[in-house]
């Protein structure tokens, strides 16, 4: 019936300007979904939740220290957020829905360890809360635009993820206790190499 998604950027960085806007989006009927990296602060997602259907939530990093390393903050607050979103599910009934999102990116976040951790946290701290999760392979498209800004990107020689390796991913996923039905990948693959010739 149509909807409208807030992303960014980061919508939670003015959020009292999403706030009116969803909630006017709401009133007329607009399924509203907002789209964040869950770092800004507990009060701005306390504002947005209630005018907010569908929470896309990126997951990024299990371990601290690499999270930091890769985009510079912590994820301490990202996963004290998320939890703040479950319990605004179960208490207020809004938002209706949580999907969660992970960029599997070669080299960082396509890890076994990682996809690992991230499932036995989901499992252990978010269970049914979670409608999907969803594992977005690496995508370089943006290399071009790079390369005309003249910008160096450490991603630049990354080729895409097979999906034999993205499977590998969904069923360490599944093994660490998330629900087979709620995991899944998206995204352009290579195509995986093919098998030698039988001898």
């Amino acid at each position: 019936g149509g909807g409208v998604t807030v992303s960014g950027g980061e919508p939670t960085l003015q959020a009292p300007f999403v706030t009116a806007f969803l909630a006017g989006c709401r009133r007329r009927g607009l399924h509203t979904a907002l789209d964040t990296c869950g770092f800004c602060p507990a009060e701005a997602l306390e504002r947005l939740l209630p005018a907010t259907d569908l929470v896309l939530y990126d997951l990024k990093e299990i371990d601290p220290d690499r999270h930091r390393r890769f985009t510079g903050r912590s994820n301490e607050r990202i996963f004290a957020n998320l939890l703040l979103v479950r319990d605004r599910m179960r208490t207020n009934r809004r938002p209706a829905r949580l999907w969660l999102r992970t960029p599997v990116i070669p080299r960082r976040t396509a890890r076994q360890d990682n996809i690992a951790g991230l499932g036995r946290f989901i499992a252990e701290h978010l269970g049914d809360a979670v409608e999907r999760w969803e594992l977005c392979a690496f995508n370089n498209l943006c290399r071009d635009k790079y390369r005309r800004l003249d910008m160096d990107w450490a991603c630049r020689d990354d080729a895409l993820m097979r999906a034999s390796e993205m499977e590998a991913l969904v069923d360490t996923a599944r093994r660490a206790g998330v629900a087979s039905d709620r995991v899944a990948w998206t995204g352009a693959v290579r195509p995986d190499e093919p098998a030698g010739d039988a001898v």
